[in-house]
């Protein structure tokens, strides 16, 4: 007979191929456990209920194996029935299946709601670690001459299948599991090596979100990475979001004025659209300002949309800040916008995102240059 485990546990079936505790559970086993008696209860029932094959150790823990993964599958029919206070308080390890688990283990347990958060992040985690991010360049236009002023820099993931995943996939769980840092300065790196790649001479606007931003420290690293591709910083236009929330604006607007003492230019993104537009326009000072392109939806066609907007455009000029107008979609848009004066322009009339450059020499035929 098999012997018991220090958490009481005896042999039971896998939750896979039915057979005995001998199949060495493959992958994992899921402990769980809490010391609140309503929380166990409950947990029981949702594994009963969902015909779960499950060991109860008679220190309070219940043990779930399968030759697959289970996290995932057991995670969902909790969520389904506790709250995300049970689930905090709920505890749980995931441990090889044939390991013997001791008192050190129990010690190393982690609220549920956490285990949750790791395993849904899992393929991010891998797509940060083996760098499956790729750039798409969206075209920035000078509205006088007609040609490329800048390329935005659009993050973009790649599964292994090759399926590409958009940004609102992958920020949100970032930002949940505490890996927006490492996806923002991934994405920069990746935005610098795809640029060199591409061979694009103008300007680089590359997001990056506040929420990331560190030290001076930083700086020296990104501009040994700066180096290595021959970017210049003069060349690189970092996009502050003003559309989130910054938590605090005084850190914000010291660490930015490193970047802009180490040469690269700044932009407040999306103004109009969030939190502190006119706070962070007085006290950041940024090169530009890119009005929100809910803003300039058939701003041609609405005069209230236009007072505000040629307003927006008359403060930037006064403060010695070039614009960028974004989401431009149609011709009466860029007209519109063109009458106005702002200086630069992108949006789908003019060039949507793609993987490769837009062609720097040439004169956009929806933008006549002025005249001489």
């Amino acid at each position: 007979m098999q012997p018991e485990s220090w958490l009481g546990f005896t042999t039971s079936r896998c939750n896979s191929c039915s057979e005995k505790a001998s199949c060495n559970y493959e992958h994992a086993v899921l402990i769980l456990g809490t010391s609140n008696a309503a929380i166990r209860d409950t947990v029981g029932k949702v594994l009963q209920t969902n015909q779960v094959n499950f060991d109860f150790a008679r220190h309070g823990f219940f043990r779930i194996a399968s030759c697959h993964h289970p996290s995932a599958s057991i995670f969902n029919m909790l969520s389904g029935a506790m709250s995300a206070n049970d689930l905090d308080e709920l505890k749980g390890i995931i441990a090889k299946g044939d390991a013997e688990l001791g008192p050190s283990d129990v010690l190393r347990m982690v609220p549920v709601l956490h285990l949750m958060h790791e395993e849904e992040s899992s393929w991010l985690k891998a797509l940060i670690r083996e760098e499956r991010l790729l750039t798409a360049f969206q075209p920035i236009f000078d509205l006088k001459s007609g040609r490329v002023f800048a390329h935005e820099c659009l993050m973009r993931g790649k599964m292994p299948d090759g399926a590409i995943v958009a940004p609102a996939k992958m920020i949100p769980l970032a930002r949940k599991a505490n890996l927006m840092h490492f996806l923002d300065r991934l994405a920069q790196m990746t935005a610098f090596r795809s640029a060199v790649k591409e061979g694009v001479k103008s300007h680089l606007f590359v997001n990056f979100n506040p929420s990331t931003v560190l030290g001076p420290n930083s700086i020296s690293a990104l501009l040994d990475h700066l180096l290595e591709t021959n970017i210049s910083p003069q060349q690189v236009v970092f996009e502050v979001t003003e559309s989130e929330e910054v938590a605090d604006v005084h850190n914000l607007i010291h660490i930015m004025s490193y970047y802009q003492e180490a040469g690269f230019k700044i932009a407040l993104d999306d103004l109009g659209s969030g939190y502190n537009g006119l706070n962070l326009l007085s006290n950041l000072r940024p090169d530009f300002v890119k009005l929100d392109a809910g803003l300039i939806r058939q701003v041609d066609m609405d005069p209230f949309r236009q007072t505000i907007a040629s307003q927006m455009l008359s403060l930037a000029r006064k403060l010695n800040i070039r614009t960028v107008i974004e989401g431009i979609e149609t011709e009466g848009e860029l007209a519109w916008v063109m009458a106005q004066g702002a200086d630069y322009g992108q949006g789908y009339l003019l060039g949507r995102p793609d993987f490769k450059k837009y062609p720097e020499d040439q004169v956009h035929p929806f933008i006549q240059p002025a005249a001489a």
